[in-house]
């Protein structure tokens, strides 16, 4: 049985012009020790999703359909106290930018010894040899006194490397990486993600990559799920994935990639934009941006499967 699967996600949120439809429908699934990533442009719902699975939606947001099973329970039916339970502990998440997400009056080191207090009942003078030990796992260096810097004596790496070490504090069996790399330049993006996969080795647990960024899907995914407006496009194994994309705008996100011994000068671009969120879709919600649509995409697509790759189009490329 997988470790997430959710089923049919939808979330909602209450605006003045409307319901905005934030996810409309996401259905993915990780096992222990894999990686699966979440693909799709701005405003797709990447983010939104891990939110939700975190049960952190803001403000009028909410689940309006659909299932998030972790270990076999039903997330959202959990209360707020039986979450918090495994927030952090089970399932731990990383964000974007460090800057933000790290308190800058705090101490790195009395930031992730708060996590190991709360959720391991260790003493102070414990959690802050745990603290040392977890600074060294994610290659900090000099942890012993990086331990009582405070978030501006760092570099955009090393306040990652702090938020990745608050992750595994409790050593969950989910991490969920928004993404993590893309306030980063490409030499630590790099270190990064390498450091992911020594530590997904080293403690098996299931990673949710989230990301827009092919070259990063490349590099590190098991599993990749492509999302747009909200509902899945495509998913399959990453080799499939690549050898062979059925979507166009799979496709096309991978044509808009930048390639050095491509010989164009000129990235391929997708015209057009991302429908709004309260817009309300008829058939294909790609067929507007899409140069293989046809009348039959005035219907939302059938699901097409062959072995593990499935995608939602009725002109599949290739």
């Amino acid at each position: 049985m997988a470790l997430l699967e959710i089923k049919n996600l939808a979330v909602t949120f209450g605006s003045n012009n409307g319901v905005v439809s934030a996810v409309r429908s996401l259905t993915l699934s990780i096992e222990s020790g894999k990686t699966h990533c979440l693909v799709g442009e701005s405003g797709c719902g990447k983010s939104v999703s891990s939110l939700a699975i975190m049960g952190l939606l803001s403000g009028s947001g909410k689940i309006s359909g659909g299932s998030i099973l972790f270990n076999g329970t039903n997330l959202p039916t959990l209360t707020e106290s039986e979450l918090r339970k495994i927030r952090g502990k089970d399932i731990a998440m990383i964000f974007q930018d460090p800057m933000t997400s790290l308190n800058p009056v705090f101490r790195v080191g009395d930031q992730v010894m708060e996590s190991i207090m709360l959720h391991q009942k260790l003493d102070r003078t414990e959690a802050r040899k745990k603290c040392i030990e977890l600074f060294g796992l994610v290659k900090i260096s000099d942890p012993e006194k990086r331990i009582d810097s405070y978030p501006h004596e760092l570099s955009g790496g090393m306040r990652q490397r702090v938020m990745i070490a608050m992750a595994l504090a409790c050593e969950p069996k989910l991490l969920i990486a928004d993404e993590p790399t893309t306030a980063l330049d490409v030499t630590v993006q790099a270190q990064i993600l390498e450091l992911l996969k020594e530590l997904q080795e080293k403690k098996g647990m299931a990673i949710l990559f989230i990301t827009h960024d092919l070259g990063v899907v490349a590099e590190i995914a098991h599993e990749v799920t492509v999302l747009y407006a909200g509902h899945v496009a495509e998913s399959a194994s990453a080799q499939e994935l690549f050898q062979s994309p059925k979507h166009p705008y799979t496709k096309g996100l991978m044509n808009a990639v930048a390639s050095l011994d491509s010989g164009n000068t000129r990235l391929s671009t997708i015209e057009g934009v991302v429908p709004e969120g309260t817009a309300v879709i008829v058939g294909c919600p790609f067929r507007d941006r899409c140069d293989r649509a046809t009348d039959q995409c005035g219907v939302f697509p059938e699901e097409s499967i062959d072995k593990n790759h499935r995608w939602y189009c009725w002109n599949p490329v290739g």
